[in-house]
């Protein structure tokens, strides 16, 4: 198997990933826009700082690829067929859980499922020796478990 080969499935994944990534971030400025309630403002700012994240993070993603040969798949277009992250209800259909509440447990499924993919592929280029990408990846994945540690722990608190 030649390294082409081995690295044009890993170039597919890195763009599901990054359709994941540029949905997550207008996902999280979607929110950062809509959150109401007593903690507005800490989350507002912490929603804000998470899409910055996202952003720089889809960047690198989106090199990668080229680095590899491939062509970013980033249009609207290819992002809404890409994506696997969960979709969200209008928030006029958040009428069993308060906004807040909602917001934050959608954030943390989209969380889960960045992170589970970022293992994937991650463990596809380590499979490929592609030791860069599964570097990238890694460091990527640092940053989705913290943020997925945030919001799980804010659930956590408005549980009790």
């Amino acid at each position: 198997m030649t390294r082409s080969t081995t690295i044009n499935p890993i170039i597919a994944d890195l763009n599901k990933l990054l359709a994941n990534l540029i949905d997550f971030y207008f996902t999280y400025k979607h929110f950062h826009w809509h959150i109401t309630g007593q903690d507005f403002y800490p989350f507002h700012l912490e929603f804000d700082k998470n899409a910055s994240i996202i952003y720089a993070n889809w960047d690198l993603i989106a090199e990668r690829i080229r680095q590899l040969g491939g062509e970013a798949q980033a249009s609207g277009r290819q992002v809404i067929n890409n994506s696997n992250l969960p979709q969200y209800a209008s928030l006029d259909l958040t009428k069993q859980l308060n906004l807040q509440d909602y917001v934050l447990i959608h954030l943390e499924a989209c969380h889960e499922q960045t992170i589970i993919t970022l293992n994937s592929v991650i463990e596809q280029a380590g499979a490929a020796s592609d030791f860069s990408t599964a570097d990238i990846l890694t460091a990527i994945l640092e940053e989705q478990q913290q943020m997925h540690w945030f919001i799980s722990s804010s659930i956590d608190n408005l549980e009790e």
